[in-house]
């Protein structure tokens, strides 16, 4: 189970992180984040 207390600048990280890319326009087709796009586009790995 999830600490929120503990968990809390691990999830902060990740929303500022996943902010940013998401502001990058055709962010999917980047290189840098190509691997993350692969990874979503399997519905499996997401809850």
């Amino acid at each position: 189970m999830a600490d929120i207390i503990e968990d809390f600048p691990i999830l902060e990280e990740a929303r500022k992180v996943a902010t940013y890319i998401s502001s990058i326009e055709a962010w999917q087709e980047d290189p840098e984040w190509r691997m993350i796009a692969l990874h979503l586009e399997k519905k499996e790995h997401l809850d």
